[in-house]
């Protein structure tokens, strides 16, 4: 059995940008595998100046000694329903491919639900592309159930 190593989650910074937006990359459905990350570009920093802004929302890192492995989006979301509780939304959880399965992705999910209790959230959410079958294994191992159908228009 593989060692479990224990992660530090903490706030991604400007610094961190260019690791974050590879790892997101690499995780992304259909890339291909021989090219290169995207550059960091005026939008991605923008988006995290937002992000970091706005009261709830948050974008992590998880590093192992200094090497950032994984990165997530964390959101609190105001809600009307459920007598006014929040809704917490996770986004974009890739965990770099030489981590996987060392239980990484847990600590990150462990984190999320805390955060989303602590804030007394009714429930935590996220999608996932229906292409992504591992994650999907992985999320419902975790106790996620696909309860909704989700919908996208894209804009571009």
């Amino acid at each position: 059995m593989r060692e479990q190593p224990m992660v530090t989650i903490e706030p991604a910074g400007e610094n961190d940008l260019a690791r974050v937006v590879e790892l997101i990359d690499l995780g992304a459905v259909g890339r291909d595998p021989s090219a290169a990350a995207p550059p960091v570009t005026d939008q991605h920093l923008a988006a995290l100046r937002a992000i970091r802004s706005t009261p709830g929302c948050e974008l992590y890192v998880a590093r192992l000694g200094g090497e950032t492995v994984a990165t997530f989006q964390f959101a609190i979301l105001p809600n009307i329903s459920n007598g006014g509780r929040p809704v917490a939304q996770l986004e974009s959880l890739p965990v770099a491919a030489a981590w996987r399965g060392r239980g990484i992705g847990e600590q990150l999910l462990q984190f999320a639900v805390a955060r989303a209790r602590a804030a007394g959230c009714f429930r935590l959410q996220l999608t996932s592309n229906k292409a992504r079958v591992d994650p999907h294994r992985f999320y419902e191992r975790f106790g996620f159930t696909s309860s909704h159908e989700g919908m996208k228009l894209t804009l571009d």
